[in-house]
């Protein structure tokens, strides 16, 4: 299946996208174009009616927020835009009044397909100026534009790059602390190298 996948039309065509989100045997290439074109569409929308008037970090961390919950698979995006009490503006379905504005912000849908996730897999996010009782359960990721981002807490996993960095010597102890440290600031690195590219 992947090799089909991996050597089809649509792998050559779309090579800037996850070919294991977009590739199936199932799907012709006029069908995987017309998916990836909605997906672009209801991710426009929403980034347009949650984020407009916002800078273009804030604008992006709004379309990971729509990707990360439809674990980065094209084919739910629309299903994860629409979904029943997801975002308020859906429920009215406003037009888009500045086309001019929509094109680019298309431009940005796009670009957040093929973007590196600098909010860490943030799920959740509120404008600062209200507090929703349900960030309670949510772990803090961080501000971009005029939201605050959350996502689930996580558990620790034994293959984290933290629990990587701290390997155990041959006489059989951890080397301590100095490592986790060391690892939490590459990986601070890796946010900040790419959040500064996309400022």
């Amino acid at each position: 299946w992947w090799l089909s996948c991996r050597f089809s039309p649509s792998w050559r065509e779309y090579p800037l996208y996850p070919r294991y989100k977009l590739c199936s045997h199932d799907l012709h290439q006029s069908e995987i174009h017309r998916m990836i074109e909605q997906a672009i569409l209801c991710l426009a929308l929403n980034i347009y009616h949650e984020s407009r008037g916002e800078p273009l970090v804030g604008q992006l961390a709004v379309a990971l927020v729509t990707l990360n919950r439809a674990k980065r698979k094209l084919s739910k995006v629309c299903k994860v835009v629409y979904a029943d009490s997801q975002f308020s503006w859906t429920k009215k379905n406003p037009p888009v009044t500045d086309t001019k504005l929509f094109r680019k912000i298309k431009e940005i849908a796009k670009l957040s397909i093929i973007l590196h996730d600098f909010t860490g897999g943030a799920t959740h996010y509120h404008s600062t100026n209200v507090t929703p009782h349900w960030r309670n359960g949510l772990s803090y990721v961080g501000q971009w534009g005029n939201h605050f981002f959350y996502r689930w807490h996580m558990r620790k996993r034994k293959n984290s790059i933290a629990n990587r960095a701290t390997p155990r010597s041959r006489a059989g102890t951890h080397i301590g602390q100095k490592a986790k440290a060391k690892a939490k600031r590459r990986v601070a690195r890796k946010n900040n190298k790419w959040q500064s590219l996309i400022l």
